[in-house]
């Protein structure tokens, strides 16, 4: 296994993307999304990158990018880098000089020049399924993703939520680490997850206060 799986907290961290266009557009949306602070720079930003920027939603910085240099003060405090321009010698150029800062950098659709690599992910709510090939093939781990999210519903999101409001309740009734772990197995059962499909709250409830009652 080359790469470290590794999910990452970038609530509030300075995160900078380089490039403008529809792929630094998606990757600023990934990253506003786990709440990281973007800095976009580029020479030009499509439409949807400067609406961002005008509802203060990220920073962008207009420059030239010739060459890594033009990035030196940009770089500084500066979690992680995306390298998304439309240039290979420039994103290369980008990776030679994070690396140089010991700063965590991807340049897009060029595992040789990452230090690390973005999985393809379903979500559902707190449920992240992340799937890499080790760059080897984005378009089969984007394959096995969708395959993934079919089987994962919106059930396990709704499911999550719940028991993140009733995990800390669970851990103050229930004293006996056993007992505790055999009624944190049958929460998991799918019997009780698909509840979360289209049974009432009410009834979820009453089949949570069963197990509790009955482990």
């Amino acid at each position: 296994m080359r790469y470290y799986p590794v999910f990452l907290d970038l609530r509030g961290k300075s995160c900078l993307v380089a490039g403008g266009g529809q792929v630094a557009e998606r990757k600023i949306r990934s990253l506003l999304a786990a709440g990281a602070k973007v800095i976009c720079v580029s020479s030009a930003f499509n439409p949807v990158i400067l609406k961002l920027a005008r509802k203060k939603k990220i920073t962008i910085r207009k420059m030239k990018l010739a060459g890594a240099g033009a990035l030196k003060t940009s770089l500084r405090n500066i979690f992680i880098v995306i390298a998304a321009t439309s240039s290979s010698q420039m994103n290369t150029a980008i990776f030679k000089a994070c690396r140089r800062k010991n700063i965590l950098v991807n340049a897009v659709d060029d595992a040789a020049h990452c230090n690390f690599i973005a999985p393809s992910v379903a979500t559902r709510r707190s449920l992240s399924i992340a799937v890499s090939t080790g760059g080897a093939s984005p378009f089969l781990a984007k394959s096995i993703r969708k395959r993934l999210g079919k089987m994962f519903g919106p059930e396990y999101g709704n499911f999550l939520r719940f028991m993140s409001q009733r995990r800390k309740k669970i851990h103050l009734a229930v004293n006996d680490p056993e007992k505790r772990k055999k009624i944190f197995k049958k929460l998991t059962e799918m019997k009780f997850i698909n509840l979360f499909k289209h049974a009432r709250p009410e009834i979820i409830e009453k089949r949570f206060g069963a197990i509790l009652k009955n482990s």
